[in-house]
């Protein structure tokens, strides 16, 4: 179901996030992610100038390589297009990812390692688009591996608890999805 119709209105800025997953040969996954913000009008900056409607504010890309644990072994991070000359300080600072698991709590991590005089907001804001594409590409890797299993034949392999339960409404505890998928984890509601 698409949006409703729109009020008359004037486009001011788009900020495009795009992310892809890719299984490498040796079974490591690796997520790519780009941020681009352009204006509709042109601006002027003290350090770069004046941009031209449809140039980027923000162009940054961020690879990370995962194994099948969403463990980080590798991080790239690029800053073509920023505000300031200081933006380009930032990425060496995203290697203090390096060892970190994707899992709950990611964030959180992510934002006491990297302080944030040390970090880029938009950088992470890519970052935390590209652990959720993180865990969706870990669940097509597994879904390639077993192609005629379905998705709960998938789930039950594994009876731990998890990481996914309790992580939104549809993975709620006292849900459908959890008394499918994990019933020796469903609580039902009191």
């Amino acid at each position: 179901m698409p949006l409703s119709d729109a009020k008359s209105r004037k486009f001011l800025n788009r900020r495009t996030i795009t992310c892809e997953g890719y299984a490498r040969d040796e079974g490591l996954l690796e997520i790519e992610g780009r941020l681009v913000d352009v204006r509709s009008a042109e601006t002027t900056n003290l350090w770069r100038g004046t941009l031209k409607p449809g140039d980027a504010l923000h162009d940054m890309s961020i690879r990370l390589t995962v194994d099948a644990e969403l463990m980080i072994s590798s991080v790239e991070v690029v800053t073509d297009s920023a505000p300031f000359p200081a933006c380009r300080d930032v990425p060496p600072n995203l290697q203090q990812l390096v060892g970190l698991t994707i899992a709950r709590g990611f964030k959180q991590v992510v934002r006491t390692r990297i302080p944030v005089t040390d970090g880029c907001t938009h950088l992470l804001a890519l970052l935390d688009t590209i652990a959720a594409t993180a865990v969706q590409t870990r669940a097509s890797f597994a879904r390639a591996r077993h192609p005629t299993e379905q998705p709960v034949a998938l789930s039950a392999r594994n009876a731990a608890r998890s990481e996914l339960i309790d992580s939104c409404h549809g993975y709620a505890a006292d849900g459908a999805v959890v008394e499918k998928l994990w019933p020796m984890h469903f609580r039902p509601r009191a």
